[in-house]
This record gives C-alpha cells, sequence and structure tokens, in this order.
C-alpha cells in the first residue's frame, strides 16, 4: 500500500528494511550478552543509519510501518522498543496488529506512550468477530485533525469528527460492529489469561507433532523441540523446520503452474 500510495500520488518514497533473515536469528539466538530486544534495537538502528548515508534523506516525519505479530513465522515483535528507536529519529509509528487482539495483551495507551502513533487491527481473527470489523487507535489529537482528517470512504460523517467520519463511511452493513459487545463479554467471562495460555499450549503442541512427523528419529533435540520465547512473549518456528514447508510449497506451485498451461495451451481446443 505505501509503495502504491507514493507512486500514485508522487510525494515521497516508500523502502523496506530487509532484516527479516537477521530477525529471525536474532530471536533464536542464544547469545548471553544481550537480549532479543536490544539486538533487534541495534540491527533496526543500523538500518536507518545506513538508509540515511544511501538516500541523503531525513527520517523526520517518516512512517515506519511495523507488524505486531508476523503472519508466516509468528513472531511477536516487541513494537514499544522500537517504536521508542523510530521517535528518537521523528519518525511516526504505524503498527498492523491483525494478530494482535485478543491474543496479545494490548495496552494501547502504553504502546501510544512507547511512540506508536497508529494501531491497526481487526477483530475476525482471535477476537472471532463476523469479517468487517476493524479499528483504528490514534491517541494524539492534532494527527486525527491532520493525517487523519480523510477516511478513503467520504460520506454522511465527514464533518461530525474522527470517531463519526470512520464510522459512517458509507452503505456499510453493522452487524460485525453491532456483535462487539457480546464478544467482549464472552472473552471476559473465558478469562483472557487462560484463553492465551490455552492458544500458547495448542501452538506447542502442534509444532511438537510436526517436529515428530518430519523428523521421526529425533525424539528430543533442543534446536527442534524448544520454541523461541523471548521477554516479549516471541513464539516462532525453528527454522530448521521451514525446509519442509519450503519444499511443500514449491511443489504445489510447481503443480499449479503445469494445470494453468495445460489449460491455457488445450482449453481452446477443446
Amino acid at each position: 500500500m505505501a509503495k502504491h500510495y507514493t507512486t500514485m500520488i508522487g510525494y515521497g518514497t516508500s523502502h523496506e528494511i530487509p532484516i527479516m533473515n537477521n530477525i529471525l536469528t536474532t530471536f533464536q539466538s542464544q547469545d548471553d550478552d544481550s537480549s532479543a530486544t536490544i539486538r533487534l534495537e541495534r540491527l533496526l538502528v543500523e538500518k536507518l543509519n545506513e538508509f540515511k548515508e544511501r538516500t541523503g534523506l531525513s527520517l523526520e516525519n517518516g512512517l515506519l510501518i511495523l507488524d505486531h505479530t508476523t503472519s508466516n513465522t509468528a513472531i511477536n515483535f516487541p513494537i514499544e522498543s522500537v517504536a521508542t528507536v523510530a521517535r528518537k529519529e521523528g519518525m511516526l509509528v504505524a503498527v498492523d496488529g491483525a494478530h494482535g487482539l485478543l491474543a496479545q495483551e494490548l495496552d494501547l495507551r502504553l504502546l501510544s506512550r512507547a511512540g506508536v502513533d497508529f494501531y491497526i487491527s481487526n477483530c475476525h481473527k482471535w477476537f472471532c468477530s463476523p469479517r468487517g470489523a476493524a479499528f483504528l487507535y490514534c491517541e494524539d489529537p492534532t494527527l486525527r485533525e491532520s493525517i487523519l482528517n480523510q477516511p478513503a470512504v467520504i460520506s454522511h460523517g465527514i464533518d461530525d469528527g474522527y470517531h463519526s467520519r470512520f464510522i459512517w463511511d458509507g452503505c456499510r452493513d453493522y452487524a460485525a460492529q453491532l456483535s462487539i459487545p457480546v464478544l467482549i463479554q464472552f472473552w471476559e467471562q473465558m478469562g483472557l489469561s487462560r484463553v492465551r495460555k490455552i492458544i500458547r499450549s495448542n501452538l506447542l503442541s502442534a509444532i511438537c507433532l510436526i517436529v515428530h512427523k518430519w523428523y521421526p528419529e529425533i525424539e528430543s533435540s533442543p534446536d527442534l523441540m524448544s520454541i523461541a520465547s523471548t521477554a516479549t512473549g516471541a513464539m516462532i518456528v525453528p527454522v530448521s523446520l521451514h525446509s519442509p514447508m519450503v519444499r511443500f510449497c514449491a511443489l504445489y506451485f510447481i503443480f499449479m503452474a503445469y494445470h494453468l498451461a495445460f489449460y491455457y495451451l488445450f482449453a481452446p481446443r477443446l
């Protein structure tokens, strides 16, 4: 989206910080010299400095976009620490928290004080609402009336303040939003800590099952069986388990490409 809008509008540029592999090893490293969070902070500072030297651009008022939890590798980033680093550079921080609601102990005011300017999430994943319910959190009134002064769809509520212009934005079906009070009551009755404990326990069981399936000769191995747990609560699949996944995905795409090629070559003749 950042690339699309900067290209379409013609103002500003977008750049990716290519530290994915470094982050995987950072969160799984067992070095005793520093915590995983500190190593990640150092890595981010290094990449930001490289960017400034390479482009000659200032980071002032730049927007850093972060995942709270990555989709494929389930890394929970220490977004408070990363936001603090970005704030020192004068950057704004937006967090994609699609997997943050319910699964994380989410304190939006604490995140805001740490330097997270915008937190965006949805309710149809862990929170289990119907699709179509989401939220945008921004504590700063100045940002609400500047960057957030106009939603993508302009409709009846545009002139009645921050909440109104984002809620009343056209012919929306509000059934998903109306389910939220019932869901809040349900999860509070279940107990949020208990629910999170069950989620993590099931995740651990699933990973152990995969390990035994792919590596039957290994009954117990710290490298395969352990899950990297840091101060941020990061839980990720060991890197050594990724290769069977990659092989499976490669075979799947080859299979699909073969059938698509067959279809386009022969279907018109049938």
